[in-house]
């Protein structure tokens, strides 16, 4: 198996039929979707792919992706490096109603004419592998965020002008509900 680039779409029945094994690099920038999610384009993808005959599907693509993105630390809000190491297992359909009979058991990819697209389907597989609230371990970044019952003081990026003296309206629940 030597590295390839990562074709955008290729004949199912034929890679099913060779049981073909691709190892490809593909940079980041390529995958517009997940760039949309991501703080940084920068970065390669690398796949390693094999299709092979399914008796429930028109075939079946097994593989590893890896990939380090760059999200957004939902606490301290700065970039942080995210690993992803996946193993995509997706059953090839030709029909909405093979999808929807494959859906309970396997994970199914539609197949457009024929065509795999392969890009996509990776794609896919990457934004499914990220998390909702990415968080950072630096210690203090988790310093940096308040423990229950605490009351944080407005930053001027909150929406707060300088001398606002409206009284904060969840004050008035303070005390009135039980600690969990």
């Amino acid at each position: 198996m030597r590295d390839e680039s990562i074709p955008l779409k290729l004949n199912a029945a034929e890679a099913v039929a060779r049981g073909l094994r691709l190892r490809g690099r593909l940079p980041l920038a390529a995958l517009p979707r997940l760039v949309e999610s991501l703080t940084s384009s920068e970065g390669e993808l690398l796949a390693e792919l094999e299709f092979s005959a399914d008796p429930l599907s028109q075939g079946r693509l097994q593989g590893r992706l890896r990939a380090t993105v760059v999200l957004t630390c939902q606490r301290c809000l700065q970039p942080l490096p995210w690993s992803l190491d996946l193993k995509p297992d997706l059953s090839l359909v030709a029909s909405e109603e093979d999808e929807e009979r494959l859906l309970e058991s396997r994970e199914p990819v539609r197949l457009e004419a024929g065509q795999l697209l392969l890009r996509e389907a990776l794609e896919d597989e990457l934004l499914l592998g990220l998390p909702l609230a990415p968080t950072c371990a630096d210690p203090a970044c988790a310093q940096r965020v308040q423990s229950p019952g605490e009351t944080i003081e407005p930053q001027l990026g909150d929406n707060v002008r300088p001398g606002d003296s409206r009284p904060n309206p969840f004050l008035a629940l303070k005390g009135k509900f039980p600690a969990r």
